[in-house]
């Protein structure tokens, strides 16, 4: 790291922080002011950015792009720290354990006639290899919802068709995509109305918006976003809305849609934290690898250069001899502490929502760690629930799409179950236990030593392992307040 060598004012004023956060007095000033506090950004925005190490997390500042790295009080070298900062993305792992497993095989669709005949020749087969009408299969399409709303709690599958003569197709949409929808007294959605972009006209953008309702659809445009005029409509003769929104979390007020706080809303703040904190460790290392050298007088009387520098005026009253100078070597410890901290959090908030995570690898460069994420088995079995439920209701409006009353039905292969052994060697589960004991998660510890046991002897009947069973129970139950996840349809 160099710094332009220049004196100092000796009668410099003190910059405040709030001026080291503003960039007020700082050379730095428009790399400073790159920086956004994430609550300031929309919650479904945040968590898009957090999953994909986009926006604040990218590590690009200037142009209109932002960061969520805190300034110090008086940093002057802000745009340095933000170029070697490193994302770790735990948040990405921690949603992808939720529906990765289900999907490493490829989930087969079958359609029989009512009298259990299979149909190995049929339209609805063919809609299943290509349902955006793009190219992407059922299983690519629902990989990708499932993702969305674990993200978001929510993603919503819309039908749609563009002629009667034509396959049906799907599409996705978003939370944040949402302008407006209506619900009946149970909180069920009567239209919704979605953000669909918008396209340039000459010197005009016209923004459009797509209203879908149990009476009609509709492309709404507009010029200035207040004003909307329908620029196409059809009436909608289905009967349903074809819309289906998948929750994979529900807050208490049914009908809320875009402005609850999503339930992964802590944890992705927790990862911003994290991101702030984990450069500032690196960047103070670093500066303790790489000392300041001070000297008074010219930096051309260095022969050999210096890679950073602070240079002292002359003075006719003292003589400052050349030193270096670098951080308190307690700070990294601190940092390192209250990092620590943080990651123990969000690791025992990760395991409440069903992915337990355990430390993997020794520490490298500042903060970086190796994780292990695995889903819990109950968590696994309901994304198949809530996959099954979205494939039910794509082949029941399919059939109101084109029109089909005959007996034919459609139903796909997912897993029934997912034991331990076809995810955790022998040696992960010993390492899993360690962890969780050391952690104080006594319940993670004990499902980790069941799934240990079936996997030393997955013959074993109940009675033969029931001595094992019960110190498993004595050894677990009721110690350290847990700390873990109830699975009580695992074993």
């Amino acid at each position: 790291m160099s710094v332009e060598p220049k004196a100092v004012p000796a009668a410099s004023a003190p910059i405040t922080p709030r001026a080291g956060r503003t960039g007020a007095g700082l050379p730095n000033r428009q790399a400073v002011n790159a920086y956004k506090d994430y609550r300031e950004v929309p919650p479904h925005v945040f968590l898009d950015e957090t999953y994909n190490a986009s926006g604040g997390f990218s590590g690009r500042i200037g142009s209109g792009r932002y960061s969520y790295l805190i300034p110090n009080a008086t940093e002057n070298f802000y745009q340095t720290r933000n170029r070697m900062s490193i994302y770790l993305n735990d948040f990405r792992q921690y949603i992808n354990a939720k529906y990765e497993p289900i999907f490493r095989e490829v989930i087969k669709t079958y359609v029989q006639t009512d009298q259990g005949a299979d149909m190995s020749k049929h339209l609805y087969l063919d809609f299943v290899d290509n349902v955006t009408g793009g190219g992407a299969s059922k299983n690519d399409f629902l990989k990708t919802v499932i993702r969305q709303a674990y993200i978001h709690d929510v993603g919503f599958i819309v039908m749609d068709r563009a002629s009667d003569s034509v396959q049906p197709y799907l599409y996705l949409k978003a939370v944040k995509d949402i302008a407006g929808y209506t619900v009946d007294i149970y909180g069920g959605l009567t239209s919704i109305t979605f953000e669909d972009g918008e396209e340039k006209k000459g010197d005009k953008a016209i923004y459009r918006r797509r209203y879908i309702g149990l009476d009609r659809w509709a492309i709404l445009i507009s010029e200035d976003r207040k004003n909307w005029t329908v620029s196409i409509e059809s009436p909608n003769t289905l009967g349903i809305l074809p819309v289906y929104p998948l929750w994979t979390h529900r807050g208490d007020d049914l009908a809320d849609y875009s402005t609850f706080e999503p339930s992964n809303y802590g944890i992705a703040g927790y990862c911003a934290w994290l991101y702030d904190k984990g450069s500032k460790l690196d960047y103070v290392i670093d500066k303790q690898a790489h000392a300041t050298l001070v000297l008074q007088g010219d930096i051309a009387a260095v022969p050999n250069g210096a890679d950073n520098a602070l240079i002292i005026s002359p003075s006719d009253h003292s003589v400052f001899q050349p030193t270096y100078i670098s951080p308190d070597p307690a700070l990294p410890r601190v940092h390192q502490e209250r990092i620590n901290a943080v990651e123990d959090k969000i690791i025992k908030m990760m395991a409440e929502g069903g992915v337990s995570v355990s430390f993997n690898g020794a520490a490298e460069s500042g903060v970086a760690r190796g994780y292990k994420f695995w889903a819990t088995n109950s968590t696994l079995k309901q994304t198949v629930v809530l996959l099954t439920s979205a494939d039910k209701w794509i082949f029941e409006t399919y059939k109101r799409f084109t029109s089909d009353t005959s007996g034919w039905v459609a139903y796909s292969e997912y897993p029934a179950d997912f034991t331990p052994t076809t995810s955790l060697a022998m040696n992960e589960l010993v390492e899993l236990i360690n962890f969780y004991e050391e952690k104080g998660m006594m319940k993670n510890a004990a499902d980790a030593h069941m799934r240990l046991r079936a996997l030393i002897d997955p013959m074993a009947s109940r009675e033969d392992s029931q001595d094992l069973l019960d110190e498993i129970e004595d050894r677990y139950d009721g110690t350290a307040g847990g700390g873990g996840v109830d699975e009580d349809d695992d074993e």
